[in-house]
């Protein structure tokens, strides 16, 4: 997916994002440097980039309730590419060494 910001496949990204989508997308309260925070103000979000969605709304990014949530390229304010996200970021079921992990 191309726009303002490309988000790359695989990477950490830094996102500063919009009010209303810290409270729909992520819930009113949401987790940033590990701490719970108020979407009173634009959210700034470290996340690993899972995927492209498939219907080109946006990209598909790992947060820490162990779920994917959607972020739409409208509601991105900045962007900053951290790079290579370790391989357990991305999945959480890979050993360093590519084996299966229980969780």
């Amino acid at each position: 997916m191309s726009g303002r910001h490309d988000l790359p496949v695989g990477h950490l990204v830094d996102l500063l994002i919009t009010t209303s989508a810290a409270r729909g997308q992520f819930g009113s309260d949401y987790f940033s440097g590990g701490r719970i925070t108020r979407a009173a103000a634009p959210a700034r979000l470290v996340l690993v980039v899972l995927a492209g969605d498939p219907a080109g709304r946006g990209w598909w990014v790992g947060y820490p309730a162990s779920r994917a949530v959607l972020v739409r390229p409208e509601d991105i304010l900045a962007a900053r590419d951290l790079g290579h996200a370790e391989p357990e970021a991305i999945d959480p079921t890979q050993e360093e060494n590519g084996e299966e992990r229980q969780l």
